[in-house]
């Protein structure tokens, strides 16, 4: 990858990490000309077209957020099988290392990162978007000391793909919180849980629960109590303590409601931190002028113990004061041979016996162990019993295939055989995961897209139907219903708006009219003028000749009309003159109405034939070649009106 142009524009320079999922790379902008992060996908995640979907359309909503403590987004794209993420290049260290090196972190320090942390999640959960794997790996340290959380909305689609599968648990588990463990629903109070679990490990060096494995760890994490941080440190003043464990609690109910919440009690602690409580508790005062990090340093060389309190112990000297007895000379037995093979026959047989009746009295029947997955807990445990073993319910996980409180896992498996008595391990079910839905109405749809997405929710079915005051583009209603309980993936059916129903209205007829008239008539049929020409014409300057579409064509309210008007300088010999009339009758009546015109004597013939109502005003340009035109206006065959042209 080193050298290779990404996206037409970002130049790899040099690898920065990585992890199961993605490598992380240095790269140059050769566009904008500045240093970016490049985060290219792997591995079978690469090929995971589903994961691929999340990850981008994540990332994408992601990469709205802009805040100075949030690392930002600034592409997202796809070449040929290569998905990347460019992002913020945000050059120092992270959280993690910086333990790691310096061990556990004075109290104001890791509070004041905490509290630049809670900025972060502040921002992001105002957008709805919840981070779901706050870990220090992904806490950045730039040079300044200022606080950057990275991979915002791209944690989403990890930990859909890889964190929930059934009977698995991976990824950051150390800093799930207990909803994460058991496959719940994570909201914004789950991210605050991770938080708490961040600052317990900056404060004593290590987090709240470690264990063989990822499952054993996430249990502790659902089930077991908290160790109080002034336990690992005694020094460690309440007000921080207190901090922690609120953000720890099991119940989310019971945590910090908002990051702004917690942040104002960071805030209150480090008001009223001690000067000696700026420090790591225990650790001795820094030289004036050394910053606590250096004093750190300077302590690990001196040779004592990273992240703990020293104690100041007066050295012991041990003194050996048994007394020395002068060496006792052996006396040489001799013993017969056979008296030392007799004594060994009675030796072999007594040991014998013994040994037979230590197997008579420890042997311990066995027994099948019977299948109980697919059972209601109470049930298992009773054919358990019935068997001789004893059933421990270690855990619970969502299942879509069983019930909520049917075992969904033993261990032993079924059909092992194990001694009666034995401890038969069973997870149990919590039914299916359940999400809930979003209120999405009077939101665009694209939006709408990215809240139901986040939410699980990746299905969504669409109809368009017109609306009069909901605009284009925008959902009109939902179902299921904001707030409904529904299983991940059900399918959510969006009314999306397409604006005001188009009302069919008639083109006015419009030549003969002045620019003005036409103008005024177009605005009074709801339609608008679509361009306008000049022709030389016999019609005098200014009159509308023509027009696209003709009269009486039915066109949606709101259609183009384009105008020819005249520009005068007709051909010789060609006369125009302009016909006005009212049409008599109600505006009741319908009225039929025929012009006819005759030149020099000839035959008549009809220019114009139109229904009107009675009343109103008719405006009609006449244009005729000769000496005399005679023009009649007839209402229903009648005639109304004749004209005489010279």
């Amino acid at each position: 990858m080193i050298g290779r142009l990404v996206g037409k524009r970002y130049r790899i320079r040099d690898r920065l990490g990585g992890g199961g999922t993605a490598v992380v790379y240095l790269a140059q902008d050769e566009l904008l000309e500045r240093r970016v992060a490049v985060k290219v996908l792997h591995g079978q995640a690469a090929w995971d077209e589903e994961f691929v979907r999340r990850f981008r359309r994540e990332a994408q909503a992601a990469a709205g957020l802009s805040h100075p403590n949030i690392v930002s987004i600034y592409d997202v794209g796809q070449e040929d099988d290569l998905h990347f993420i460019v992002m913020e290049y945000v050059p120092g260290t992270n959280l993690k290392a910086l333990i790691k090196e310096q061990g556990r972190l004075a109290p104001a320090r890791a509070l004041t990162f905490a509290a630049q942390v809670c900025d972060a999640l502040q921002h992001a959960h105002r957008h709805r978007i919840v981070h779901r794997d706050i870990k220090p790996h992904n806490i950045l340290i730039d040079g300044e000391g200022r606080v950057k959380v990275a991979d915002f909305g791209i944690a989403r689609a990890v930990t859909s793909a890889t964190v929930t599968q059934p009977g698995t648990i991976v990824g950051s588990v150390q800093y799930f919180s207990p909803e994460q463990a058991r496959g719940g629903i994570t909201t914004e109070r789950s991210d605050l849980y991770s938080l708490g679990v961040v600052l317990y490990e900056m404060l004593t060096g290590q987090v709240p629960f470690s264990g063989d494995g990822p499952i054993t760890i996430a249990l502790k994490h659902v089930q077991e109590p908290v160790r109080p941080p002034r336990e690992l440190v005694p020094g460690l003043p309440r007000e921080v303590e207190r901090i922690v464990l609120r953000a720890l609690r099991k119940s989310q109910r019971e945590r910090y409601a908002s990051a702004a919440e917690m942040k104002a009690d960071i805030n209150a602690a480090l008001a009223t931190l001690p000067a000696q409580a700026r420090r790591a508790p225990g650790a001795e005062a820094p030289p004036a002028g050394l910053e606590a990090p250096a004093a750190e340093v300077l302590a690990r060389q001196r040779g004592e113990p990273e992240g703990l309190p020293q104690r100041n112990e007066p050295p012991t000297e041990v003194v050996d004061t048994m007394p020395r007895s002068a060496p006792v000379r052996r006396r040489r037995r001799w013993v017969r041979p056979a008296l030392w093979l007799a004594f060994l026959a009675l030796l072999g047989v007594g040991i014998g016996y013994a040994v037979n009746l230590a197997l008579d009295w420890l042997e311990v029947p066995e027994v099948r162990v019977p299948r109980v997955v697919g059972l209601p807990a109470a049930e298992a445990s009773r054919l358990l019993e019935e068997a001789g073993l004893k059933g421990s319910v270690v855990g619970q996980q969502h299942s879509d295939e069983y019930p909520v409180g049917v075992v969904m896992h033993q261990e032993p498996a079924p059909d092992e055989v194990v001694r009666t008595g034995r401890t038969i391990s069973l997870v149990l079910s919590y039914g299916p995961r359940m999400v809930e839905v979003p209120d999405v109405v009077n939101q665009p749809l694209r939006q709408a897209e990215i809240l139901l997405e986040a939410a699980g929710l990746t299905r969504v079915q669409e109809v368009s139907r017109y609306h009069e005051t909901v605009p284009e583009g925008y959902v009109i209603n939902q179902a299921p219903g904001a707030g409904a309980l529904v299983r991940v993936d059900t399918v959510v059916q969006l009314e999306v708006s397409l604006g005001p129903e188009p009302r069919s209205v008639a083109v006015p007829r419009l030549v003969g009219l002045t620019l003005a008239e036409a103008r005024e008539r177009l605005g009074g049929a709801d339609l608008v003028e679509g361009g306008l020409t000049e022709e030389a014409s016999v019609a005098p300057k200014g009159t509308v000749i023509d027009q696209d579409p003709p009269a009486e064509t039915v066109v949606v309210a709101g259609s183009p009309v384009r105008l020819v008007v005249s520009a005068g300088g007709g051909p010789a010999g060609v006369k125009q003159a302009v016909l006005s009339f009212r049409v008599p009758g109600t505006p009741q009546e319908a009225v039929d109405v025929r012009v006819t015109l005759a030149t020099d004597g000839g035959e008549p013939r009809v220019i114009y034939q139109q229904t009107h109502r009675g009343g109103e005003l008719v405006r009609q340009l006449v244009t005729w070649e000769g000496q005399h035109a005679l023009v009649r206006v007839y209402a229903n065959d009648r005639l109304v009106d004749e004209r005489e042209w010279r």
